[in-house]
């Protein structure tokens, strides 16, 4: 694998299309490049700029790609390089189910937003955790996160599912993590359920709805991932890095994005050029080109606050008393986030498919968007990341960006430190041969992980192997029948993008409960039981009679939904 040392020069290579002054053009340069440079260490960087300029409705464009595409052979970003938007593809698929929903039954007009699931689509067999939610989810509730299923999981970085069907089916395992609506609980998972659910109504693949809309929007360099594309050969595809904690930059293995689960989450591959088409769209009310793509009542499906969230504003600077010195989202709408910056209504929405990040920011009533991603090295600080850039872009087309002091809050990072594993319960069991520890782990939701037993191996006799990227060893700790997972591979890039080069946190197997493995990390802890493949669990999880978990397994058949 190709080690990458620190870039230190950036030149911005210029496909603009139109409106910016030289002089901004200029402090845009120097923002971009204190940005990626000093805090982020962002191997490239692209932007576009969209803004109505006349009263007749004409958009102006500027994209402007910094730094390199591909590393290796120095290739710039231009305003035709692809790269994965990530999660904002959900807008996407927001749209287009709305836009479903509104020709299928237009006598429900919104309300159809607020219709089960089960009445919209009885023949899809749909099936949550408990019955309530079973019985009462909508589209809405899917749209903007409002089922408060629990998000936390490895399977998918494993690459634990073999097929988009099957991890569809597994969602019916997904545990609650709060009260059904009771506050914003993102799920990737609601989301492609949404788009799974769409798909069976319309008796199309949603992949290819989705085509069909960038065919409407004029989007034609945009793809969606899928599981055979050789992504280091696809034409002006740019590769994505990572960040190692000693500082080296390496190239991610560009087979990791097959294992996307299609476009509804956050599978779409698009440009400068095409999201500039993108944010006109939003911005014009569902316009495009002269034509009404999607209805303007539509579009204020999508920007109506259905899911208050905790106000995430963050004070730009301790003068002034004013709300126009706060930035934050205090909603969720579906598929986009609803927000303010100086005061001003911001729509936009965050992309994080490490190591590429994006974010996507219009001002409706400046007529402004702005779509900027990274190819690397994972997530940016707040403060100096897509949202930062995003917010000062608009500062420069208002005439404030020389208001704006970058200071401290645009200074490098400090190192991480690794957080340290603690386990204080008592062990339920002595200490047990390593060889009673080999076999078949499973969850429900989260799949199977495998541990073998090699006796000839004396120095990691225990290896683990979860999914088709999960690969590693165990190693003993100081207390009994627990072992850290030492990971390697594939995986490992993974966790590092993600982890925007800081120093991993450790994640350790629990065996001390019989039959049973505990995956722990920093962020919880997930009960395995040996030998529960898929087969093994209740095809409907609850009980007929009542919303508790069912205890013993029950065909389909034997469960009839009211």
């Amino acid at each position: 694998m190709k080690l990458f040392t620190p870039i230190l020069l950036f030149a911005g290579v210029s496909t603009s299309l139109g409106f910016l002054s030289s002089d901004q053009e200029a402090a845009l340069d120097t923002l971009i490049t204190t940005v990626v440079q000093i805090p982020n260490r962002i191997p490239g960087l692209g932007v576009s700029i969209v803004k109505q300029l006349s009263e007749e409705g004409t958009y102006s464009v500027f994209t402007k790609g910094y730094g390199e595409s591909d590393l290796e052979y120095g290739t710039p970003i231009f305003n035709n390089t692809r790269f994965l938007i990530a999660s904002i593809s959900k807008s996407f698929t927001a749209t287009i189910t709305c836009k479903f929903l509104h020709d299928s039954f237009p006598q429900h007009g919104e309300a159809v937003l607020d219709i089960p699931i089960v009445q919209l689509a009885p023949n899809y067999q749909f099936v949550l955790s408990d019955r309530f939610r079973t019985e009462k989810t909508t589209f809405r509730d899917l749209l903007a996160h409002r089922t408060c299923l629990n998000s936390y999981g490895l399977a998918v970085t494993a690459g634990a599912f073999d097929t988009k069907e099957e991890r569809v089916f597994r969602y019916r395992y997904i545990e609650e993590k709060c009260g059904f609506r009771s506050r914003f609980e993102y799920s990737n998972n609601m989301i492609i359920l949404a788009g799974d659910v769409i798909s069976h109504l319309s008796g199309i693949p949603f992949d290819d709805m989705v085509r069909n809309f960038f065919q409407l929007l004029g989007m034609d360099d945009s793809l969606i991932v899928d599981a055979v594309t050789d992504y280091e050969a696809l034409d002006r595809m740019s590769r994505g890095y990572y960040l190692m904690p000693d500082g080296i930059l390496r190239k991610m293995n560009a087979t990791h994005y097959n294992g996307n689960s299609g476009a509804a989450s956050g599978g779409v591959i698009s440009t400068l050029l095409d999201m500039a088409k993108y944010l006109e769209f939003h911005l014009n009310e569902g316009i495009i080109n002269g034509n009404q793509v999607v209805p303007k009542a539509i579009m204020q499906w999508l920007r109506s606050p259905s899911n208050f969230v905790e106000f995430t504003g963050w004070r730009l600077s301790d003068s002034g008393e004013s709300s126009d010195s706060s930035s934050g989202n205090f909603a969720y709408g579906l598929g986009l986030d609803l927000g303010v910056y100086r005061g001003w209504q911001r729509i936009s929405h965050d992309g994080d498919l490490s190591p590429f990040t994006a974010k996507m920011s219009l001002f409706p009533a400046k007529k402004l968007g702005v779509f900027s991603f990274s190819n690397g090295p994972g997530p940016l600080p707040l403060q100096s990341g897509h949202e930062f850039l995003g917010n000062q872009v608009f500062d420069l087309i208002e005439g404030n960006l020389e208001d704006m002091q970058f200071g401290e809050i645009l200074s490098s990072p400090k190192p991480g430190k690794a957080k340290v594993y603690q386990y204080r319960s008592v062990p339920k069991t002595s200490k047990m041969y390593q060889s009673e520890l080999a076999g078949l782990y499973g969850h429900p939701y989260e799949g199977v992980f495998v541990v073998t037993y090699d006796e000839s191996n004396t120095t990691h006799p225990l290896t683990i192997q979860y999914g088709k990227r999960g690969t590693g060893t165990l190693s003993e700790t100081e207390m009994a029948n627990i072992y850290k997972i030492e990971w390697f591979g594939e995986i490992l890039s993974l966790f590092y993008a993600y982890n925007g080069g800081q120093p991993l946190s450790d994640m350790m197997l629990d065996f001390n409960t019989p039959d049973t493995a505990v995956f722990i990390d920093q962020d919880g802890a997930i009960e395995y039981r040996r030998n529960a493949t898929l087969d093994s669990f209740p095809t409907i999880p609850w009980d007929p009679t009542s919303c508790g978990p069912v205890k013993e397994r029950q065909s389909i058949n034997d469960v009839i939904l009211h």
